[in-house]
C-alpha cells in the first residue's frame, strides 16, 4: 500500500529502515529476499498505538481465520497462496509488536459492529471474541468497545490510528488508511484533533471484558 504525507515522514522512514537493517548486519537486498519489507518499506516501532476501528476488529487483534475472510472478502480472486502470505506477514506484524523486549501500548476502541458482524462465519466470530477477551488481560493492551447505544460518535468520519513513538527524532503522527493508500499526518493541529476525538470515543466506550459479559 502506497504511503503518502510529508517528507520529513518518508524520510524517518527510510533512516529506521536502515537503522534496524545495519543493526541486524543485513543488506537491503538481504531484507527484500527475506520478504520482510520492501527496501522501501518499514513496520515503524511504536511506543504506543492508538487505533480506532468501528467496522472491523485491528490487524494487531485479529485471529488466523478472521485475517482469511478479510482477505479473501477484499480480493476473491486471490489464491491460497497469497492469501495464507498476507497472513502469514499479519502474524509476523503481531509477533514483533507484542513480543518486543519492551511492548509497547495499544488502547484500541472498536464499534460494536466489529464484534456483531459474522466475518468468516459464527465459528470464526466465536474464537475471535474469545481471542479479544484474552488479549485484554494482557498488561500493555486495552481494548474498548463502543456500543451501538452509545449512538452518534466523534468518528463517523473513519477509521484511524494516533502512533506515538519513544524516539525524539521521530514526531507523534496520525495513520488514516484507505481503499488507495495510505496517509500520514503529522502537524500539531492535526494530531491535536485525532486525539480529541480518540478521548471522546474512549469516554463513551466500555471495556472489552464488560462488553461480552
Amino acid at each position: 500500500m502506497p504511503v503518502t504525507g510529508p517528507t520529513v515522514v518518508r524520510r524517518q522512514l527510510g533512516r529506521r529502515l536502515r537503522r534496524l537493517r545495519e543493526e541486524s548486519a543485513r543488506t537491503e537486498q538481504e531484507v527484500e529476499r527475506a520478504k520482510v519489507c520492501s527496501r522501501t518499506t518499514l513496520w515503524r516501532i511504536e511506543n504506543g498505538k492508538f487505533p480506532v476501528k468501528m467496522n472491523t476488529v485491528h490487524g494487531l487483534l485479529q485471529t488466523p481465520d478472521y485475517m482469511r475472510a478479510v482477505f479473501r472478502a477484499a480480493d476473491p480472486q486471490a489464491s491460497e497462496q497469497q492469501i495464507e502470505r498476507l497472513v502469514s506477514l499479519r502474524l509476523d506484524r503481531q509477533i514483533s509488536y507484542y513480543d518486543r523486549e519492551q511492548p509497547a501500548r495499544i488502547v484500541a476502541v472498536l464499534g460494536e459492529g466489529a464484534l456483531a458482524r459474522e466475518v468468516g462465519g459464527p465459528a470464526v466470530m466465536a474464537e475471535q471474541r474469545a481471542h479479544l477477551a484474552s488479549m485484554g488481560r494482557r498488561v500493555r493492551v486495552e481494548i474498548r468497545v463502543l456500543p451501538w447505544s452509545a449512538g452518534a460518535h466523534a468518528a463517523f468520519a473513519g477509521a484511524f490510528t494516533v502512533l506515538d513513538f519513544a524516539d525524539p527524532d521521530d514526531p507523534d503522527v496520525v495513520y488514516v488508511e484507505s481503499h488507495m493508500g495510505a496517509r500520514y499526518l503529522e502537524r500539531p493541529v492535526e494530531l491535536a484533533e485525532y486525539r480529541r476525538v480518540f478521548r471522546l470515543i474512549r469516554e463513551q466506550s466500555v471495556p472489552i471484558e464488560e462488553h461480552l459479559a
